[in-house]
């Protein structure tokens, strides 16, 4: 029997679940308040102007972005959701076996 193995504490892995849950929901409240703010302040600024079209492009690259970097936190967050249930069967497995 090699000596390696793997230690799972399953609220680590709950908590790094909540972690991203929480930086999705703070990110997204946080560009859309800043986004919104610009928007408010740029009511003035005709859309037909090559300035105000390169910022509204530059903000349509921007909120893609961010909801790219949204999906990458839902599917970190889901592959922590499968480990931690990984570990508890295999955990829930290995105490039959012994008992």
């Amino acid at each position: 029997m090699s000596g390696r193995g793997l230690v799972v504490h399953v609220g680590d892995l709950e908590a790094m679940e909540q972690a991203m849950t929480d930086a999705h929901e703070q990110i997204l409240t946080q560009v859309s308040a800043v986004l919104d703010d610009v928007n408010a302040q740029l009511t003035g600024w005709s859309a037909s102007t090559a300035s105000r079209s390169a910022q509204m492009d530059y903000q349509r690259r921007l909120r893609d972005g961010v909801e790219s970097l949204c999906q990458a936190l839902d599917r970190v967050r889901a592959a922590l959701a499968e480990v931690r249930a990984d570990a508890h069967d295999t955990e829930v497995r290995n105490v039959a076996l012994l008992g």
